[in-house]
């Protein structure tokens, strides 16, 4: 089984393998990674803005790989709700018959001094991330939900999770 994702991101690639293999026991899960553009801000600030940006990749991957049965589509985004900042992983899973669903990570509480950053510097989250916490390309190894829970829950889970979640949604839908 052949799955198209849209990014290149190790840790999002990771996450993808891991669910599928999963959820597809006994397949022989191969996925390909593939830049694709997001359509949505470098960093998306709303649910719906991380939804759409998941769902233009997961369907742009698809039509990079031929041959993919799916196309996986992930994007962070943050998003306020009763004026505190959280960030949540958002993932797209598009079948070659068009359907598509959605599913999301947990939510995290975003620090105040790394929203300042992203809000007053136009910081994407994972380079606030790098200059508080003196990282280098922290949201292609433990993420921001890594950094808060000493890596007890990392990007990858998050999305992983939120992966099996969506195969779960088509799954009832379909009836496989």
């Amino acid at each position: 089984m052949k799955i198209a994702i849209g990014t290149r991101n190790p840790l999002k690639t990771a996450a993808t393998q891991q669910a599928f293999e999963q959820w597809f026991t006994g397949e022989i899960v191969e996925c390909v990674g593939v830049s694709v553009p997001s359509g949505v801000a470098e960093q998306p600030m709303t649910a719906e803005e991380s939804i759409q940006g998941a769902s233009n990749r997961a369907q742009a991957s698809l039509q990079e790989v031929l041959d993919a049965e799916y196309g996986v589509g992930l994007e962070a985004g943050l998003e306020q709700v009763n004026g505190q900042w959280f960030v949540s992983g958002w993932v797209a899973i598009t079948s070659r018959s068009g359907a598509t669903y959605v599913a999301s990570s947990g939510r995290a509480p975003v620090l105040p001094e790394v929203m300042e950053r992203v809000l007053e510097k136009g910081y994407e989250l994972g380079a606030a991330d790098d200059e508080i916490f003196q990282l280098a390309n922290s949201k292609q190894v433990n993420g921001y939900i890594g950094i808060l829970t000493k890596n007890i829950i990392t990007r990858t889970d998050g999305f992983r999770d939120a992966i099996i979640t969506a195969l779960g949604r088509h799954t009832l839908v379909v009836g496989n």
